[in-house]
C-alpha cells in the first residue's frame, strides 16, 4: 500500500472540543458582524454579555464587557451602565488601567445621560483616581485627564461636580 493510500485509509483526526475561550470568540465575532451592520444591537450586547461569562474573570472578559456597554448604549438599553461599571471593575482587577479608566468614564457618561448622578460622580472619581498609576502610560494619562475635566465640565451644571 503506497502512502497516499495509508493517508487516505487513516481515520481522521478528530479535532479538540473547542471550550469556553473559542465559544467565547465566535459569539464576539457574531456581535461585531451584527454591529457592523448597524443592526440588532440589542442582540449583539447579549452575545458580547455571554462571551464575557465564557471568558470568567479575565481581560477578554473586560473588553467583551465594554463592548456589550457601548452596543446597549446603541440600542438605548439601560444596562449599558452596568456593562460599563463592570467593565472597568475587570479592567482594574487585571491591571488594565487605561481600559478600567476607559470603561468608567463612559459609564460616568451614560449615568449622567440617565439621571443617575451619584452614580456619574461615583464612576468618573474612579477613573481619576486611575490616573495617578504608575501603570498608565504618560499620553494615556493626558487624554484621560482631559476627559475627566471635560466631564467634570459637562456635569458642573447639574450640581455633580468631581473634585480631587
Amino acid at each position: 500500500m503506497g502512502v497516499a493510500a495509508l493517508a487516505l485509509s487513516a481515520p481522521a483526526v478528530q479535532a479538540a472540543p473547542a471550550g469556553p475561550e473559542e465559544d467565547a470568540r465566535q459569539l464576539e465575532i457574531q456581535a461585531r458582524q451584527l454591529a457592523e451592520n448597524h443592526q440588532a444591537y440589542r442582540q449583539a450586547a447579549e452575545l458580547y454579555r455571554k462571551a464575557a461569562k465564557l471568558y470568567g474573570p479575565s481581560l477578554e472578559a473586560a473588553a467583551a464587557h465594554a463592548q456589550a456597554g457601548k452596543m446597549a448604549f446603541y440600542d438605548r438599553d439601560n444596562r449599558a451602565t452596568d456593562d460599563m461599571k463592570r467593565a472597568g471593575d475587570m479592567a482594574a482587577a487585571f491591571g488594565h488601567v487605561a481600559l478600567a479608566a476607559e470603561s468608567y468614564l463612559d459609564g460616568a457618561w451614560l449615568a449622567q445621560r440617565e439621571g443617575l448622578l451619584q452614580t456619574a460622580v461615583d464612576l468618573a472619581t474612579r477613573a481619576d483616581r486611575l490616573t495617578d498609576s504608575p501603570l498608565l502610560a504618560e499620553a494615556d494619562r493626558d487624554a484621560l485627564k482631559r476627559r475627566i475635566a471635560e466631564r467634570a465640565e459637562d456635569m458642573t451644571g447639574q450640581e455633580a461636580v468631581v473634585r480631587r
